[in-house]
């Protein structure tokens, strides 16, 4: 057995095996995050969405304005 305890891999192949489970990783990674962000931008459209449904008093209620809802559903979705 090596002292890496890969049994007779060659130190350049546990290494390279090992850039290959980081790069998965680094990608893996990658991947959750763009599917977060598409998640947060269909959350923040469908949101919009909903606040044109909200008659004058619902939008008292919490404090906007049929403005405020008008400037707010005009952003595209990707724009907080």
């Amino acid at each position: 057995m090596t002292a890496l305890g890969r049994g007779t891999a060659a130190p350049a192949t546990f290494l390279a095996a090992s850039a290959r489970t980081a790069s998965k990783r680094g990608v893996k990674v990658w991947l959750e995050r763009v599917v977060d962000q598409l998640l947060h931008w269909q959350e923040r459209a469908e949101t919009r969405r909903k606040l044109l449904a909200f008659d004058d008093r619902m939008l008292s209620d919490i404090g906007i304005s049929r403005a405020d809802i008008d400037n707010e559903t005009r952003k595209p979705f990707w724009m907080a």
